[in-house]
């Protein structure tokens, strides 16, 4: 019991003596308010493990602000790699990907759903499927690419049912469902 309320006082006057000073040098580096508390709250969960575990640093105010720095870095980590996803994506599926939406319209589901949501698009339906249609070729698709009508076009299942598909783009083998990428 003894142990514990010593634990208990070595933590509170630790963090009475540095957390202002620890919280001010973390929101030179950090612009969020909500962050860099975030970042101050971890720091005294480590800093109360450390004296659970009695291995309290000597030099303890050395070690906060090492941990407030690494902690930094690693928040910055975390937010550069979760920056490269889009937040939203639409994957807009039609049997056809580029005839009209509706019938008053001579736009396509995919475009309709960029142009009003600004977000990316994947485009989906038709490309490359084994029945003949005028429209599901790859000059379509490049056209509707270079359009800005969508950002990706996905694969349909004809295409990748095929196991030897990759091999038969690969090796140029036209007259085969997957032709139409060899244009």
């Amino acid at each position: 019991m003894n142990v514990l309320m010593d634990q208990k006082v070595i933590i509170e006057n630790a963090w009475k003596e540095y957390n202002r000073g620890l919280l001010s040098f973390i929101r030179r580096k950090i612009n969020s308010p909500e962050d860099a508390e975030e970042i101050l709250s971890n720091i005294y969960l480590k800093l109360a493990t450390q004296v659970e575990l009695s291995r309290i640093p000597q030099k303890l105010p050395a070690w906060l602000y090492r941990v407030a720095r690494n902690s930094i870095i690693d928040f910055y980590r975390t937010k550069k790699t979760s920056e490269k996803l889009p937040e939203d994506l639409f994957h807009v599926s039609t049997r056809q990907f580029w005839k009209p939406a509706f019938p008053d319209t001579d736009e396509s589901l995919a475009r309709l759903t960029k142009k009003i949501s600004g977000k990316p698009v994947i485009a989906v339906g038709g490309l490359g499927s084994d029945i003949n249609l005028p429209g599901g070729t790859l000059d379509t698709a490049n056209k509707s690419l270079q359009n800005n009508d969508f950002d990706l076009i996905a694969v349909g299942r004809a295409l990748l049912a095929d196991p030897e598909w990759v091999n038969k783009i690969q090796f140029n083998q036209p007259g085969s469902k997957s032709s139409i990428f060899l244009q």
